[in-house]
């Protein structure tokens, strides 16, 4: 029977520009490949994407993942080793869990791979890893570069336009003095603004956040300015005249904010005084401290409460009547829905909402003979949900197994002192198997670290169980806000305002959801 090909090829500026690869010319290899072999080509699929991100969040690698769960396919063709992945790592435990799954993997350099323990392909998984460190280390050279020469390397924050490493103050330098202005004096007709006053008269005069000029991808759909965005920009020292390279520095895929490495500073244009960020920052200081304080109620649903037209609602307790409500921030500001349109839902009354999700709980906890099970129900949905993880952790768990037993052959024959080119090979053996195996344990590390927390434990459960006490339930009828915070957030209630104004309440228990009807007192 004929072999279902999948053939797969990728590319990055990195590979085109110093090595020539292209689409096109690895896809024709592995077509030339396919035809030697008798296979017959069902689907090919391609990216332009650094070889470092992990399969299934690249589109093309996504379907050729589909493809391999589906069983849609026999073979796997990828041009050469480093094409599938940079990084030594996910390449083997890539490798491994697709020959587990039965398909063959042929690479046009190496042909079949049998084993992810095979020597050419280490070899050459090696080989691109060390390529993608010595293009990291060349780019982090030429940034600093350009860092110590003055030139901005990051780009250019709002307010600027960025040219060849050159900001230049835009159109929108007004609008940060403006911020920077109503955040310390005011704006002429009150005081100081707020944060949120800022977000709110932003959004009034029709002034578009940096995210949607620039037409990134954003969380809140037409969603303009928010808190997060205008804090940020106020504690910005590009402002004052001063941009930073290298105060955060890339590491394992992650930013670390404790980086050892130079920090640059480069000179740009100011458009705010020195004494006005100084003012900022004290007041963002003093507001920071403040928070908990001017909190005027305990929320019980906040985060838990979602409007029908998706946004997350929010307490707020009104200064006209002291009207403690959960309300739509489309409905609130100046802040269109999905839609294109302000949300038309009307602010809920805490006592009309709170008590909904607080009875549902009830009936819930109440239930002491049937609770253990619906526990016990929710745990074993949550380690379902987490069969990926798990099934990834024993694959690194056996490379490492491997990568142990290779260091120990490394250790034996290091022991008999071999010189030359022999002597020179091992000790990059070495060198790559100490780092393959860091890499490896802080993968497991991790995973194990999701997996605890993904699921509920068996102590979890106790511990819940424990919470229920005769002793609990002797005083529910006047149970504290805390008592309700720490039921609510045990079983993680959740409430959605319906488009028929009712309330789908549910939990992460696997309990038919409800349906309330909304009273307005």
């Amino acid at each position: 029977m004929t072999k279902r090909t999948i053939v797969y090829a990728r590319v990055s500026t990195d590979d085109q520009a110093e090595r020539g690869y292209s689409l096109p010319s690895q896809i024709e290899a592995c077509q030339r490949y396919a035809a030697a072999h008798g296979f017959e080509v069902v689907g090919v699929y391609q990216d332009d994407i650094s070889g470092t991100t992990h399969i299934t969040n690249r589109p093309g690698g996504e379907q050729v993942q589909a493809g391999i769960d589906a069983r849609a396919t026999d073979v796997v063709i990828v041009y050469q080793v480093d094409r599938l992945f940079r990084d030594t790592v996910e390449l083997l435990i890539t490798v491994r869990q697709w020959l587990r799954s039965g398909i063959e993997l042929h690479f046009c350099d190496i042909g079949k791979v049998k084993s992810e323990n095979d020597i050419l392909l280490v070899i050459r998984g090696w080989a691109g890893s060390d390529e993608r460190e010595k293009i990291a280390e060349r780019m982090k050279r030429g940034k600093n570069s350009k860092a110590r020469k003055g030139l901005v390397v990051s780009n250019a924050p709002y307010g600027y336009d960025f040219n060849e490493g050159i900001l230049t103050p835009n159109a929108d330098a007004e609008i940060v003095k403006l911020i920077f202005t109503w955040y310390v004096l005011g704006d002429g007709e009150s005081g100081p603004l707020t944060l949120k006053g800022i977000e709110l008269k932003l959004e009034a005069m029709g002034i578009p956040a940096p995210g949607l000029k620039k037409n990134y991808r954003r969380r809140r759909p037409n969603n303009t300015w928010n808190i997060a965005s205008i804090r940020q920009l106020l504690k910005r020292k590009t402002y004052i005249g001063t941009a930073t390279w290298g105060e955060t520095r890339m590491r394992d895929g992650k930013r670390d904010w404790n980086s050892t490495e130079e920090m640059i500073e480069i000179a740009v244009p100011a458009i705010i005084s020195q004494e006005f960020y100084d003012a900022a920052q004290v007041r963002l200081e003093y507001n920071r401290k403040m928070a908990r304080r001017n909190c005027r109620r305990n929320y019980l649903l906040r985060g838990r409460a979602k409007c029908r037209c998706g946004f997350m609602m929010t307490g707020y307790k009104s200064k006209y009547g002291g009207r403690a409500v959960y309300r739509c921030p489309s409905n609130a500001h100046i802040i269109k829905n999905a839609a294109g349109e302000k949300c038309s839902r009307k602010p809920i009354a805490c006592e009309d909402l709170e008590p909904i999700a607080w009875n549902y709980a009830l009936e819930i906890v109440t239930d002491k003979e049937g609770l253990e099970l619906k526990l016990r129900a929710a745990q074993q949905q949550e380690l379902d949900t987490l069969q990926p993880k798990i099934q990834r952790l024993e694959a690194v768990k056996a490379l490492l197994a491997n990568c142990e037993s290779e260091a120990l052959r490394l250790a034996l024959t290091l022991r008999q002192d071999p010189g030359g080119i022999v002597g020179d090979m091992l000790k990059h053996q070495v060198t790559q198997v100490n780092a393959q195996h860091a890499s490896l344990s802080n993968e497991s590390a991790t995973l194990e670290d999701e997996i605890e927390h993904g699921a509920l434990s068996d102590v979890q459960i106790a511990m819940m169980l424990n919470l229920f006490t005769d002793d609990f339930f002797a005083g529910i009828d006047n149970a504290t806000q805390e008592d309700k915070e720490r039921v609510i957030e045990v079983l993680d209630v959740r409430v959605e305002i319906t488009d028929d104004d009712k309330a789908r309440v549910s939990c992460r228990l696997r309990v038919p959801e409800r349906e309330f009807e909304l009273t307005q007192s």
